[in-house]
């Protein structure tokens, strides 16, 4: 499996897992599209991944649309796939958001830094501290934390490949991230930093974390996805980029 191969494999095996532990989760795969629906009334936690070239644009869209109903759902499309769907998509009744990489890290490579000495991390395992890291993740995607908590809670509580991990500093949970071991690579997730601890390396003190115990499970290759604000982060400490995608969303009211 090439490194775009492992980094799109896990990148939809994480939403597939968490459609499987989740109440009122559904998944798909088939015709090139794999389609992932958790109990969210948002385009970011709705995902229709194109896996093979498409000559029919509208049939996907349409796919979605049979599959998603009247919720927001975003498409992510490898760039190379990406031609048929156009500039905007906007005549398919889809907006274009974003372009983003896919970044692989050859872990064998790197070592792994301490943390900074004022961060505790550790894994979440008691309820308690499952409601402390999705407030504190909330917070730090600036996202509404029953959104948050009905797309992960059933995954950091019930799926065995998952582990959370919360960063404490001042007696508080300030920043998290999560591992998901799924095609053989470790995925990173849910990097995230509460605005008022943001710039003291925290947020890459919880990737090293997740890629840390992603090596304890048996992975040499950790992948993530990265904002253009994390990148040069993630380039620093040797993750390069090896798929880029193409995300368009489409609003509830289009669907």
């Amino acid at each position: 499996m090439s490194g775009a191969e492992l980094a799109a494999a896990n990148y939809i095996e994480s939403f597939v897992g968490l459609s499987d532990v989740t109440s009122g989760g559904r998944w798909h795969r088939g015709d090139g599209l794999v389609l992932t629906a958790l109990p969210v009334e948002a385009a970011a936690w709705n995902a229709c991944f194109v896996t093979d070239a498409v000559t029919d644009a509208r049939a996907v869209v349409d796919a979605c649309r049979e599959f998603f109903g009247s919720s927001p759902y975003s498409l992510r499309v490898p760039v190379a796939l990406a031609d048929p769907f156009g500039d905007a998509g906007a005549d398919l009744g889809i907006d274009w958001v974003m372009n983003f990489p896919a970044m692989n890290l050859d872990v064998a490579a790197v070592g792994i830094p301490r943390p900074p000495g004022d961060l505790d991390i550790r894994d979440v395992h008691d309820c308690a501290e499952i409601e402390e890291f999705l407030a504190a993740n909330a917070a730090g995607f600036g996202a509404p934390p029953e959104m948050l908590a009905a797309a992960l809670r059933a995954g950091i509580t019930h799926a065995p490949n998952i582990v959370a991990f919360s960063g404490t500093c001042d007696g508080r949970v300030v920043a998290t991230s999560i591992v998901v071991v799924a095609a053989g690579a470790a995925g990173v997730y849910g990097v995230a930093t509460v605005p008022e601890y943001r710039r003291r390396g925290f947020g890459e003190a919880l990737t090293w974390a997740a890629v840390e115990a992603g090596v304890a499970r048996g992975c040499d290759v950790a992948t993530l996805q990265s904002s253009d604000s994390g990148r040069s982060v993630y380039e620093r400490m040797g993750f390069r980029v090896v798929l880029e995608y193409r995300r368009f969303d489409a609003p509830a009211q289009r669907a």
